[in-house]
């Protein structure tokens, strides 16, 4: 699978023209931390709530196998969060805002090849990275303690 993947894979092009209103750190319901366990966690992501309608799902998807690097899943959506999100903090963008700025961060910054660890838990603290990498490119406002209250939570 190409990294990053794009679904549909016309996105990277579509993504020029689809304004970006508000970047949400999103948790989704917890779900076993592996098969059997009885250690439930979230997974974070990013949603791109997108001016023309919809989202984008930017998701840091851990490798089946623990240690190997992840693969960066930019899906396009017909609505603005999954129904199983549990954990949402909005951030406004700045206005003028594209998703292929949002894209192009990502991959430029390298946090595309993101590595877990052997428990596969990181995904929170990918999210926190990249949510903080945005706040200080200006893309959304706020003083990082949001974020940092996700993360920590």
């Amino acid at each position: 699978m190409p990294n990053p993947h794009f679904i549909p894979s016309s996105l990277l092009a579509d993504a020029n023209t689809l304004t970006v209103s508000t970047i949400i750190l999103a948790g989704h319901a917890p779900t076993p931390s592996a098969s059997g366990s009885d250690v439930y966690v979230n997974h974070w992501v990013i949603y791109l709530q997108i001016t023309q309608g919809g989202s984008i799902r930017i998701d840091m998807s851990p490798n089946t196998t623990a240690g190997q690097l992840g693969t960066l899943i930019a899906k396009r959506l017909d609505y603005n969060l999954s129904s199983d999100v549990v954990h949402q903090i909005p951030f406004p963008a700045v206005q003028g805002l594209y998703a292929r700025h949002v894209i192009d961060r990502i991959t430029g910054k390298g946090y595309h090849q993101y590595r877990y660890g052997e428990k596969m838990l990181e995904c929170r603290y990918w999210a926190y990275v990249v949510m903080k990498d945005f706040r200080d490119a200006g893309y959304i406002g706020g003083n990082g303690t949001e974020a940092y209250a996700a993360y920590t939570a």
